[in-house]
């Protein structure tokens, strides 16, 4: 049950932070969606005719799998760094839960 709360929690303060720096996720959803047609059209002039629909089933599996690892990888570092700039890192660090199972549920949410 206390991990049920300390994701509900931590969905709930990433949904207010989304809400609230709207134009910050607009511009994730869009850079992540230009970096998707980049790799999906240029599939299309390098990539060979007869493996094409191969190649762009490759393409896209790999550019989700890449930009999932590169969120989660600066997801890590960015929270660690804005909690230490607001002055609550020290709480996360004390808190009966552990630093280890709230950054997991963050990432999660």
């Amino acid at each position: 049950m206390k991990w049920l709360h300390l994701f509900s929690a931590n969905f709930r303060k990433e949904y207010i932070e989304m809400k609230r720096y709207l134009p910050n996720t607009i511009a994730l959803v869009f850079t992540f969606y230009i970096i998707f047609l980049a790799a999906f059209f240029g599939i299309m002039f390098i990539g060979d005719p007869a493996s094409f629909d191969m190649n762009v089933q490759y393409s896209i599996v790999s550019v989700v799998f890449w930009s999932l690892t590169m969120m989660t990888m600066n997801f890590i570092g960015f929270s660690v760094v804005t909690e230490a700039t607001r002055g609550t890192l020290e709480q996360i660090y004390m808190s009966p839960m552990g630093v280890w199972k709230i950054m997991l549920t963050r990432i999660i949410a």
